[in-house]
């Protein structure tokens, strides 16, 4: 039998003026309380119900729940391992049936128990009915299926040939404007473009020939093996306090207050993690930082003004503006959000508003971010024996990384893990992440678990479990023989080497990679570079990637290596790369994130963004976004002059795009940089002119529900 799970997904936005009326239907109709109402209605991912329905209670669910008022959302369970037959309890009456097509309770035959073959209400004959039903159903199926294909294959050819027109368009005005230029002489263009395609083919292939030798398995550090195993932990414990904090890795936070300013230091932590690179061009990032030189401390208001579009200005023609992949990435790129509702939830649990606390990090999208603002919780609660909020917030968490797959919940419980004390050198929540270790099956799945474990157990001073895990590195990557694996691996490896402060460590692991270079795929290898910037080993790692020059995606590789630097408290290595952008839209994208971890130069910083917003971006997506981002960045610190004259930039800029899914992507990015600068009218204003339904309503839920976050701040 296929079973379903069952979650609810906020108010249906059409009936939103009911909202009253649905939370009190809600109470009765799920028998919990009011205030788990709420709760339930806030939670911006959606909630679990109710698991392993039978496929008709499910919609029967889903019905009632849309016919009250609700989002509800039917989605087949995910098979769990080590799965046991449990008997089926007689649950039904076995003296009656039900007619399938009137309802009627007929009585079965009560000499052998059979039922009737014909309903003595509707008068069908039942097992016609069922096999009738059964075949239309099936041809429904069917024919969904084949009108589906036929739409792809419509929609495919559509925009193929539009692609293949608006190409030769290009070609054609390029081949005019080659001849006017030459006048009149016909020029041939050589096939660059081909072989770099080309080129990648070949690199993908050689990576599926790739076998890794047993001793090339391990990387070149076992002279050093203890220095990678129990001294780095010996150092980072001396360091660590019992307080489980310290698992956030990275720059540890301050304890005081911050205000709006403040609050957005560090932002875009999870940039890194979300985007996938696409290549690089080495060359132009070793010129430049050959000609930098060392940068201490933070960069003055007079630095600042080095990385106006002077300093490093190339002619706007020979840029290319955004394509389409790179505007849908970009609205995965500002995280700055997270950071700063983390952030905020701190400074709210130190004026000791922990219910507050806890509303404002339920909004918090990235995993790893949400599990570090509940920790905070869990740790102050546990400081102070609240038991009762200590098992509030151990259900928060469950109901969060439950959904998760079982080797991603081991690493969230693992690090929430740190955030409480340790009885016999453990506790309930890194308990959980060991027994869920046990049933993953393969050392690619393993090794992340493994690597938090000894990051969390080094940190709360438990050294001999943590070398012991440490220490099991080598013989989990030994059977891997999969180039791409391997790296991604070892870039594990060294993140986790950096998180207890052993850079030395971390840049052995980053450096074993090198032999395995030609054989990784583009994401594989932006992975590994941004690993290095995130690892302050920047530019150890530039002469591993003098072979490749992907020009095209160099600026969107470079601006997340530019945003892991600012994640792990290298600012001074942020603003160095900065130099090294082409593009105007990135260099103006990356100072404002270089603006909102640094309050030295960021009046600077966002000079130079407005300035290439009145000057140098090309296009109108372009231009809308950067001043979406501003709006996002002064409506922090509430400066209202300047939100109005962006706001008008960006009506204008939009009118000109014409409808498409493209539009319909950066309104999305325009309405959520709206939203974090709690600009909730103007989001709602723009809503109206997206086209997709389902993108609308989910923008249209989360306007409302971080519509709540403005009063929380205050």
């Amino acid at each position: 039998m296929k079973l379903f799970d069952i979650f609810i997904k906020g108010i249906n936005p059409d009936r939103l003026n009911e909202t009253v009326e649905i939370k009190a239907h809600a109470v009765k109709m799920l028998q919990i309380s009011a205030s788990e109402v709420d709760e339930l209605l806030a939670q911006p991912n959606g909630v679990c119900i109710r698991r392993n329905s039978p496929e008709v209670e499910a919609k029967n669910y889903q019905y009632k729940l849309g016919k009250l008022g609700l989002i509800c959302i039917c989605r087949p369970t995910r098979p769990l391992s080590n799965l046991e037959l449990v008997p089926m309890e007689a649950d039904f009456d076995e003296s009656s049936s039900i007619c399938p097509n009137c309802g009627h309770d007929m009585p079965v035959n009560g000499d052998d128990n059979k039922p009737a073959e014909k309903c003595e209400e509707c008068g069908i004959t039942i097992t016609k009915f069922l096999d009738l039903r059964h075949k239309n159903e099936e041809r429904e199926a069917i024919k969904s299926k084949l009108l589906a294909s036929e739409n792809n294959i419509h929609v495919h050819a559509i925009k193929k040939h539009e692609e293949e027109a608006e190409k030769q368009r290009k070609l054609d005005l390029e081949k005019e404007i080659l001849q006017e230029l030459h006048g009149g002489d016909e020029i041939k263009k050589s096939p660059s473009v081909k072989l770099l395609v080309i080129g990648g083919g070949l690199i993908a292939l050689v990576g599926a020939s790739y076998f890794l030798k047993p001793s090339t398995s391990q990387p070149p550090i076992s002279t050093t093996e203890n220095s990678a195993t129990s001294t780095p932990v010996e150092k980072s414990a001396a360091s660590s306090s019992s307080k489980g904090a310290s698992a956030k890795g990275g720059a540890s936070n301050n304890a005081t207050p911050m205000d709006s300013q403040q609050a957005m230091q560090k932002t875009h932590d999870q940039a890194a993690q979300v985007l996938k690179g696409f290549g690089l061009n080495p060359d132009a990032i070793a010129d430049a930082s050959g000609s930098a030189g060392e940068s201490s401390g933070e960069s003055s208001t007079e630095e600042a003004a080095a990385y106006s579009p002077a300093a490093t200005k190339k002619p706007i023609a020979s840029l290319q503006p955004l394509n389409s992949q790179e505007i849908f990435s970009l609205l995965n790129t500002d995280t700055a959000w997270d950071h700063f509702l983390s952030e905020n939830s701190q400074t709210l649990l130190q004026r000791q508003l922990p219910e507050n606390a806890k509303k404002l990090s339920k909004y918090i999208v990235a995993n790893d971010v949400y599990v570090d603002a509940v920790g905070e919780l869990l740790h102050t609660a546990q400081e102070h024996k609240q038991s009762k909020l200590v098992d509030n917030y151990l259900a928060i968490l469950e109901t969060r990384l439950t959904l998760l797959p079982a080797e991603q919940q081991a690493v969230y419980f693992a690090q929430a893990g740190g955030y409480l004390a340790l009885t016999n050198n453990s506790n309930p929540l890194l308990a959980r992440a060991e027994r869920l270790l046990a049933t993953l099956p393969r050392p690619e799945l393993q090794l992340p678990v493994i690597l938090k474990l000894a990051v969390i157990y080094s940190k709360t001073g438990s050294l001999a479990i943590a070398n012991g895990y440490f220490n099991r590195v080598n013989s989990m990557l030994t059977p891997i023989t999969d180039a791409n694996t391997q790296v991604q691996l070892r870039i594990v490896v060294a993140r986790a080497y950096q998180e207890i402060n052993n850079e030395t460590a971390a840049a052995q692991w980053l450096n074993s990679t090198a032999p395995l270079i030609p054989q990784l795929r583009p994401e594989t290898l932006s992975a590994l570079a941004i690993s290095y910037a995130a690892c302050n080993q920047w530019k150890n790692g530039l002469n591993i990637f003098t072979e490749f020059d992907v020009k095209e995606h160099y600026d969107l590789w470079l601006y997340q290596a530019i945003s892991a630097s600012l994640k792990a408290g290298f600012i001074s290595n942020a603003l160095e790369l900065h130099k090294s952008l082409h593009k105007p839209v990135y260099k103006a994208l990356s100072a404002i994130s270089i603006a909102d971890y640094s309050p030295a130069t960021a009046n600077a910083l966002v000079v130079v963004s407005e300035k290439i917003l009145a000057d140098e971006l090309p296009t109108a997506a372009e231009k809308s976004i950067v001043a979406s981002r501003l709006v996002s960045y002064y409506g922090k610190i509430k400066n209202t002059n300047k939100i109005q004259t962006l706001t008008v930039t960006i009506q204008n800029a939009l009118t000109s795009l014409p409808t498409s899914a493209e539009k319909d992507a950066i309104l999305t990015v325009i309405i959520r940089q709206y939203l974090h600068g709690f600009q909730i009218k103007a989001a709602n204003n723009l809503l109206t002119t997206i086209q997709s339904p389902t993108l609308k309503t989910d923008l249209n839920i989360e306007i409302n529900q971080l519509a709540e976050v403005g009063g929380l701040l205050n």
